[in-house]
């Protein structure tokens, strides 16, 4: 919980979306600028703009990735090690949330329609994206994320 607080102001900007906040939140500790990350993020919010993967989610396998990313150079055991990081924090994802999809997180295809200003409307960012945020900042925390310093 002492990242979530260090960096409250980026959680509780109400103009990043989930994948902004968690990539946001992380960043630095794996030498990228905030801004940077924000920035990069922007587009994966809103189930990927289509109601698909949490952006919780996939600003946590940003993360995953910013500490165990590889390159072409890389062994195939790191390349083997980053995948099975990213599948132990998705399936951890997955059990303290029920589902990894925006739309079944919300209760509503956001990409649809109007549906995104009726998810708004009915109070749905405020009341259920907070807390997927909050349990993946801990979540991350808890697997070891962000204590590289």
């Amino acid at each position: 919980m002492i990242r979530y607080m260090r960096n409250q102001e980026i959680i509780e900007n109400e103009t990043l979306n989930c994948a902004q906040k968690i990539a946001g939140n992380f960043c630095e500790t794996y030498g990228l600028l905030p801004n940077d990350a924000i920035r990069m993020a922007r587009a994966l919010g809103g189930g990927l703009r289509a109601g698909e993967a949490c952006g919780a989610l996939v600003g946590g396998l940003l993360v995953v990735g910013l500490k165990y990313g590889t390159g072409s150079e890389d062994t195939p055991e790191a390349r083997a090690l980053c995948d099975r990081k990213a599948a132990e924090f998705s399936i951890r994802f997955r059990e303290l949330n029920g589902h990894i999809t925006c739309r079944a997180l919300l209760g509503i295809d956001t990409s649809v329609g109007n549906n995104r200003q009726t998810a708004a409307d009915m109070g749905l960012f405020r009341e259920i994206c907070p807390n997927v945020i909050l349990k993946t900042v801990q979540l991350l925390e808890e697997l070891g994320y962000g204590n590289e310093k």
